[in-house]
């Protein structure tokens, strides 16, 4: 747990946005539940953006009624069609993999890396842009 939540604190270390991959579910209601709150308001007074696609249930959808004031622009994806269990998060020349459900974390600092899934996330995002568009 205390690896994960170092993986956690690493992201707030940017200069820039976070882009945020996330069964948001998983993340919040496993063994970071009491750490999420305290990670939140670190994140919000350091005025850090996030980027985020997660799982269309209602943790996603709680996150995403709660954008604005958490500093967030999310996207939700299908479940049934995009189902994944991990968060991966990607900022300056980082990027974190965390696995909730194993316990697992670990962080990779390599530009190319980074911008490799940089360029991933935000084709994804606009995807999930048009999805969102045509869900409502």
């Amino acid at each position: 747990v205390e690896g994960i939540i170092r993986t956690m604190e690493d992201t707030l270390t940017c200069s820039g946005e976070i882009l945020c991959w996330s069964n948001a579910d998983l993340a919040v209601n496993t063994l970071l539940k009491e750490y999420h709150p305290a990670y939140l308001k670190k994140k919000i007074k350091r005025k850090i953006w996030t980027k985020c696609l997660f799982l269309d249930d209602e943790v996603g959808r709680g996150f995403k009624e709660r954008s604005e004031v958490e500093l967030r622009e999310v996207y939700l994806m299908p479940k049934d069609k995009f189902f994944f269990e991990n968060e991966i998060n990607i900022y300056d020349d980082k990027m974190s993999i965390i696995s909730h459900k194993d316990n697992v974390g670990v962080i990779v600092q390599n530009q190319a890396i980074a911008d490799t899934q940089r360029a991933i996330f935000n084709f994804a995002f606009e995807y999930a842009k048009l999805i969102d568009k045509h869900s409502v």
